[in-house]
């Protein structure tokens, strides 16, 4: 999958998020095909399965408390009743089998997603947008923010280490948390305000020091070729599958 190209793969994982997003809500034969396709890619590109399983999850805790109370809200469908320490739970089956597909249908696009960032470098998927129609000046400013976002970390480590060297430590066994807390609000608030500063006088240095070097707005890339035969037939056949997969489901929902 590392060899493959970076369009194909923004291809790919269009075609996973609108294949899940458009078959039958219940088609389940179609997410075990689906995990089971991003399964194997993530095995034949060598990645750890316990380390693209944390990055998912990790993704998909926003969305889990977003889903979750809608089971114990929603009335409409028929209710069930237990009791927990004396505490009266009113829940709906249904409602909750379908908080359970929604999230398998999220989890699912957010694998796919997860797979072709740990298999493509971040500056290729930025100039990929390019190729695909997103507009030249947008594609520049994610891209120059995710190059000079290292420089900003680094003036963020430098400041924080001053305020370190130069704060003292508080004495043990004395109270004073609010007023520590209003400090560490104050001294947070002056690091942002002299971090924000620092950047708009680098992002200007590094703007001047581009235009020195012959930059006229547009970021060129050796990769940034036009499609081959080879490419366009691999798009052509994930949009096959995609169709497949998609008729397939309604073949089997029964409409």
């Amino acid at each position: 999958m590392f060899s493959v190209d970076t369009r194909v793969k923004w291809v790919g994982a269009f075609v996973v998020a609108f294949v899940v997003l458009s078959i039958p809500i219940f088609t389940w034969a179609v997410y075990i095909l689906l995990f089971s396709i991003l399964v194997a890619l993530c095995i034949g590109s060598q990645l750890s399965f316990r380390q693209v399983l944390k990055r998912t999850l990790l993704l998909e805790i926003p969305l889990l408390f977003i889903l979750i109370p809608l089971p114990f809200i929603n009335r409409s469908l028929p209710i069930t009743t237990f009791s927990i320490l004396g505490l009266a739970i009113h829940i709906s089956p249904a409602e909750l089998l379908r908080v359970v597909v929604l999230m398998l249908r999220s989890w699912l696009i957010i694998f796919a997603m997860v797979l072709f960032t740990m298999t493509t470098p971040a500056d290729e998927i930025l100039i990929s947008l390019a190729a695909l129609g997103l507009p030249v000046v947008l594609v520049n400013i994610i891209l120059l923010m995710w190059r000079y976002l290292a420089l900003f970390i680094t003036d963020l480590q430098k400041i924080s280490s001053a305020r370190k060297l130069r704060s003292i430590s508080p004495i043990k066994g004395k109270r004073d948390n609010g007023k520590k807390f209003i400090q560490n609000v104050k001294s947070t608030g002056s690091i942002l305000g002299s971090l924000f500063v620092r950047a708009y006088e680098q992002s200007d240095r590094v703007y001047q020091a581009m235009l020195l070097r012959g930059f006229d707005g547009t970021l060129r890339s050796l990769k940034n070729e036009p499609l081959h035969t080879t490419q366009k037939f691999q798009m052509m056949i994930v949009l096959i599958l995609g169709f497949c997969f998609i008729m397939g489901a309604y073949g089997i929902y029964g409409n």
